[in-house]
């Protein structure tokens, strides 16, 4: 992925930036990445910088070279050209001053492989087809066939500018389609992103349409979710069937679970894995573990993400975050199957959807919390109730609970909003082993 790449580009634009910062930033992205980016000319030698900065705003030194030292190497000074001067002059290496250039064109023409998009041509290169160095404005960078048509495709590198706006104002009423390329989901407005999912004017997340592979900057592969296997003995491979499938990782070290109201799902500190309690025994698990993962990528999809945040609505829900509903029924679709495929429970994990509630309410306990520290809550409460006569509403907030996320009941019209989806997260680092509750 170049995650980490399309992070740094929506911040600081593209042209010439420090090699070392560039270097320091593409390293979450990994050696691969970059290879791949050097490769297809976005990223390029630079000349050395001429300026150093100073302390004060809108001030720079000017770097002078120096005679070479006794080793051959390259000296510079950053001399300050105001009188009189303001700002010490540095000595500087030759390293300090090493640049890296982000190429404009190199990176459109990379996205338009990756994405099959044809560049624009005649009169469409006039409008909106500018220069993508420094631009606020969405780029026109061609058209793309999807499901039978064609549509125009934009770049925004700067989502947050209030271009973007514009752009999808102006196209709403078009009767072209429209799909605009955003480099991440950070810079633009949840509701924004939601919104426009899918539908006549798209808006779409590059960092989750572009992967490395063989060397190359490519459109991943379509999405196939697979439930986790586990290899099997060879006693086991001697007395099953050829064709027998392999059973999920996800249950191993936790007792068998016969009904969905047994098992308990609740958040924890690393956000690649979600906790499950089954008879007080408990196991972190990644997406890979329950079959929430992308085959080629291992990188979490959307219903992993969804099951974290049924935990943070205690097991109430909507889907909203993901544009319309059949889209948000998809997404509990796909958890329904993996959860089943993983447990092995009969019935389905996720009750039918509530019209009144205009939510979702899982056959699971789910909490914010881990369920040792909800049942010491619940047991405080319940004594609590036993000396007073009485008790607060089943919905309150626990104590020690300011944000209210903690409830000893959780009824359908409780359920917080849920906020816009996170960005997928890497799955390579494996959680805790299983532990006692």
């Amino acid at each position: 992925m170049i995650r980490a790449f399309l992070a740094f580009l929506e911040t600081r634009g593209m042209g010439q930036v420090a090699a070392h910062e560039l270097r320091e930033t593409l390293a979450a992205d990994g050696e691969a990445a970059r290879a791949a980016l050097v490769a297809e000319g976005v990223i390029r030698v630079a000349p050395l910088a001429t300026t150093h900065a100073c302390d004060g705003l809108g001030c720079a030194r000017e770097v002078r070279e120096r005679p070479r030292g006794t080793d051959g190497a390259r000296r510079f000074l950053a001399v300050c050209t105001r009188s009189p001067r303001e700002c010490e002059t540095v000595h500087l290496a030759e390293d300090e001053l090493s640049q890296d250039a982000i190429v404009p064109d190199a990176f459109s023409g990379m996205v338009r492989r990756a994405l099959r998009i044809d560049a624009p041509l005649g009169a469409a290169r006039t409008t909106r087809a500018g220069a993508l160095s420094g631009s606020e404005a969405p780029v026109l960078l061609g058209e793309q066939v999807h499901g039978g048509a064609s549509r125009d495709v934009f770049f925004a590198q700067r989502p947050s500018a209030p271009a973007l706006h514009a752009l999808l104002a102006e196209r709403r009423h078009l009767g072209r389609a429209t799909l605009v390329l955003v480099p991440t989901g950070r810079g633009i407005d949840p509701e924004l992103l939601a919104r426009h999912y899918a539908g006549h004017v798209e808006i779409a997340v590059l960092a989750d349409l572009l992967a490395v592979r063989n060397g190359k900057v490519v459109a991943p592969a379509p999405l196939r979710i697979v439930p986790p296997m586990l290899p099997r003995s060879a006693e086991t491979r001697a007395t099953s069937p050829a064709n027998d499938a392999r059973r999920s990782v996800a249950p191993d070290g936790l007792p068998r679970a016969e009904r969905w109201g047994d098992v308990t799902f609740y958040l924890v500190d690393d956000e690649r894995c979600i906790g499950v309690e089954i008879d007080r025994r408990h196991r972190r698990l990644t997406a890979i573990d329950l079959g929430l993962a992308r085959e080629r990528t291992r990188e979490p999809v959307r219903a992993f993400d969804l099951l974290r945040r049924i935990c943070e609505g205690n097991g109430v829900f909507d889907t909203r975050p993901w544009g319309g509903r059949e889209n948000g029924k998809q997404i509990v679709s796909e958890l329904r199957k993996a959860l089943s495929a993983a447990f092995e429970i009969p019935g389905s994990p996720i009750e039918s959807y509530s019209r009144s509630a205009k939510s979702w309410k899982t056959r699971f306990r789910a909490f914010a919390a881990k369920p040792s520290v909800v049942r010491e809550v619940e047991s405080a409460l319940a004594g609590g109730r036993g000396r007073r006569g009485g008790g607060r509403s089943g919905s309150e907030a626990l104590p020690d609970d300011p944000g209210g996320r903690l409830t000893t009941d959780q009824p359908r019209t409780s359920a917080p909003p849920i906020t816009a989806p996170r960005a997928a997260l890497p799955v390579g680092t494996p959680c805790a082993p299983s532990a006692r509750a």
